[in-house]
Order: structure tokens, then sequence, then C-alpha cells
């Protein structure tokens, strides 16, 4: 399984994480089951490199959206969102940056 994978499991448990200080820290802790631990501990390396990217809390105006369920959505916003907004719109939801392809391009005519 993968990290992401890993995080949409626990986002649909309930089960949000986060890195602090280099640890992984996990929310809230009363929905922590023995196999939710087991499963951060056996892909813990994968997770702390996941959710410690760069920008991870950067502005970005295309976001690719992983719902519970497995529906994946690509939601372009405008202004820009933060992580934090898109995954307080979309609770549950795995939400992870995508490549604007439009990004540094100018249109016809314009300096």
């Amino acid at each position: 399984m993968t990290a992401a994978a890993v995080l949409t499991h626990l986002n649909a448990a309930g089960i949000r994480l986060e890195v602090r200080a280099g640890a992984l820290l996990a929310t809230p802790k009363e929905s922590l089951t023995d196999d939710a631990r087991s499963l951060i501990r056996a892909n813990k390396p994968a997770l702390l490199e996941l959710l410690s990217r760069p920008a991870a809390d950067a502005a970005h105006r295309l976001w690719l959206v992983t719902h519970p369920d497995g529906r994946r959505v690509s939601h372009s916003f405008t202004p820009p969102a933060s992580r934090r907004e898109v995954e307080a719109w979309y609770p549950g939801a795995l939400v992870e940056p995508e490549a604007d392809p439009h990004e540094g391009q100018t249109t016809a005519g314009a300096p």
C-alpha cells in the first residue's frame, strides 16, 4: 500500500496524520485502533516523506482530491487555496497539489 493509500484509508476512518517536530501525530487518538497503529508503523518512513514535502501548505490553483470512496477529482480554485482549506472543504479526503500546466505562460499580447 502506498503512503497516499494509507492516508486515504486513515482519513476514511476519521484519522488525520500530520508531522510535528519530525514525528507523526495522529488525531483524534481515540480513533486509533491497533490495526491503524500497525499500518502507520509499517509505513512510517513513506508517510513522513509524503507529509514533509516542502510547501505542503502553500496555496495552489489545482488540487487532486481523493475521496474516501476512491473517487479522484481535480479541482481548480481561484484564488489559489492552501492544503488546509481544501482539506476543510473535503473532510476525510486525501488532497495533493497538482502541477498547473499553464503556470508561467502568458497570453498573446500580454507583457
